[in-house]
């Protein structure tokens, strides 16, 4: 059942209890749960909360109507209710059941003997958990809200005996990844059920079940790329099969406690790829049949991928400022995120209604979703309606989040927070490391607008020479003006940015050159977008790519210089250089780097404690 520590509360002071805490913390090591010596649990439960989520540490809750006791904010634990501290953005209850990280065990063991002076001197009962959990709050710890439902629980009676069966069924129910999608819910996740129960039986790995979605995943764009009804039909199939497998993998690393960032990463990587080859595969078929469409492949691509990095980077962000005042002494009783309390009071009080949240998980158009479009467009109208309807509906979602998270970064501090997140993600190559600091900030901004309008103007209004010779100006400004703006309070759009003006790029200059090189400049814009979200991938975990992995694959301002000088050189060798463009990056971008990233986290993994 893992290493439990009793937190006793009764006949003893909350002081002296916290301070044995402290002793069992400093005395141990390896990952620890303390629970209440008042709370009830299940066998079955203790050994399923202790063991989930190895490496992060986590409290318990519990939806409640009232008594709410904690403050949760992006899913982290950010304040506490005790007698002398209020909290009135308390909005959930905490089962007094907290699972330590390792990597918090000697820092919360610290906090708790410093602390030992501050907290009462009396024997309050319903009060030592809450006093322990503020002080590790407020030292700092990232402790995350876990709901513990469906398991029973109580802190004032004993729980009933949970059968076997009813606890495999309690733990496949909690291996459901949380906020999924409408579709998901409904349908996937029903469907993914009994494979999750014979992989996990079977002891399947979690990233042979993403290798296997893969797979499928690839037949799926083969068979949208024989352009027969039947094979769209078998495609859309095959889609929808593959989706389900990958539900499949993410529960079976849940249910069995399989977690690896490598993993992570190759199931979202994974991801990309179907998403992006099912796009080639209904453009290719449409080819086939006569129709030129992948600049409307190549536009729903450049979209799902700027969203993507918005969204990643924006939550980053997001969190980061809003939960930067947890860290705080015990002393101080004001509220945490109090500059953002009415913003989120307005949206839990929207998020009460079922009906509301479902509209806006849908709003926001989610994998399950956008992949249903996909199969139902192929199998029944065609690859035009495939592309024209995520691009309607991809937009108006962009369009709605974008506008919402404006309004919400207008509202925080001009600080620099998120800069070491969004600094990676610019990409730099070898033009910024030849030209260093130059030129100035002053005035690099402004010229790397202007130059990124009339190329975008130009590719249509001015001869290709000219709009050649603005791409070469916003790939010299680009890093210098860049790296000011990263500490901006809009920084985390700065990625998207980027990635929309190489993607269309690549696109526009190979549509406007030639277009029955079409098939090649999506090819490479694909490639382009792995790499942007590799690099994303590798910022989230906090291990960004190195220098010579950029310089390999040409950084941004690289990449666009040699498009410009392309433009320059003509189209026969434009034509020439492009397929053999793509193989380089597909080389580099994605094999070389790939085989890095999994190389150095499973250095990180192994220097890091178990």
């Amino acid at each position: 059942m893992g290493n439990v520590i009793r937190l006793p509360v009764a006949d003893v002071t909350v002081a002296d209890a916290i301070a044995g805490v402290a002793n069992d913390l400093a005395a141990g090591d390896g990952q620890v749960c303390i629970a209440s010596e008042r709370l009830s649990l299940s066998d079955a439960a203790l050994s399923e909360l202790s063991a989930v989520r190895p490496g992060v540490s986590g409290l318990c809750t519990a939806p409640s109507a009232k008594d709410h006791d904690i403050r949760i904010l992006h899913n982290r634990v950010v304040d506490v209710v005790t007698e002398q501290h209020g909290c009135s953005g308390a909005n959930d209850v905490g089962v007094e059941f907290l699972r330590l990280a390792e990597a918090d065990r000697q820092l919360a063991a610290s906090a708790l003997r410093t602390a030992v002076a501050e907290a009462p001197q009396e024997v309050l009962p319903d009060q030592c958990f809450h006093w322990l959990l503020i002080i590790l709050v407020r030292a700092g710890i990232l402790i995350r809200a876990e709901p513990i439902d469906p398991w029973p629980w109580s802190v004032e009676g004993s729980v009933p005996d949970i059968s076997p069966s009813d606890a495999a069924r309690i733990e496949l129910f909690r291996a459901n990844r949380a906020n999924d999608g409408v579709y998901s819910v409904a349908v996937l996740r029903r469907l993914s059920k009994p494979l999750t129960r014979l992989a996990a039986a079977r002891g399947w790995s979690p990233n042979a079940i993403t290798i296997v979605s893969l797979i499928v995943g690839l037949a799926a764009a083969l068979s949208f790329a024989v352009g027969e009804r039947w094979a769209l039909v078998l495609g859309a199939v095959l889609m929808q099969v593959s989706l389900v497998i990958d539900c499949s993998d993410g529960e079976v690393a849940r249910l069995t406690r399989r977690y690896s960032t490598v993993g992570a990463w190759l199931d979202a990587s994974t991801d990309r790829i179907k998403e992006y080859v099912a796009y080639a595969g209904l453009a290719a078929g449409a080819w086939a049949a006569g129709n030129n469409i992948w600049w409307l492949a190549g536009a729903t691509m450049t979209l799902q991928t700027a969203r993507h990095l918005s969204d990643y980077n924006f939550f980053r962000v997001q969190v980061e400022r809003e939960t930067a005042n947890v860290a705080r002494p015990l002393s101080d009783t004001g509220n945490v995120g109090g500059q953002y309390r009415g913003v989120i009071e307005r949206v839990t009080g929207l998020n009460r209604s079922p009906l509301v949240r479902k509209i806006k998980k849908m709003i926001f158009l989610p994998i399950g979703e956008r992949w249903l479009i996909i199969s139902l467009t192929a199998a029944f109208l065609n690859p035009w309606w495939t592309f024209g309807v995520l691009l309607v509906l991809g937009t108006v979602s962009a369009c709605y989040a974008l506008a919402g998270r404006i309004l919400r970064t207008r509202s925080w501090s001009r600080t620099p927070a998120g800069a070491e997140l969004v600094e990676p993600q610019l990409d730099s190559g070898p033009i910024t490391l030849l030209l260093g600091r130059f030129p100035g900030g002053a005035w690099a901004g402004p010229l790397f607008v202007l130059s990124l309008v009339a190329w975008l103007t130009g590719l249509l209004l001015l001869p290709a020479a000219l709009s050649a010779a603005a791409l070469i100006l916003v790939a010299v400004l680009l890093p210098s003006s860049s790296g000011k703006l990263v500490s901006f309070r809009f920084n985390w759009l700065l990625p998207s940015i980027l990635a929309v003006v190489e993607l269309v790029g690549w696109l526009a200059v190979t549509a406007a050159l030639d277009p029955q090189l079409a098939p090649w400049g999506f090819a490479v814009a694909g490639v382009v977008a792995f790499h942007r979200y590799d690099l994303l991938y590798r910022a989230l975990a906090r291990l960004p790519a190195p220098q010579w992995v950029r310089m390999m694959c040409g950084g941004t301002d690289g990449r666009l210089a040699l498009l410009a000088l392309l433009v320059f050189a003509g189209m026969a060798t434009f034509a020439t250089a492009l397929p053999l463009i793509f193989a380089f990056l597909t080389v580099t971008a994605v094999g070389v780097a790939s085989i890095q990233w999994v190389r150095q986290t499973m250095v990180a993994s192994a220097g890091s404690p178990s």
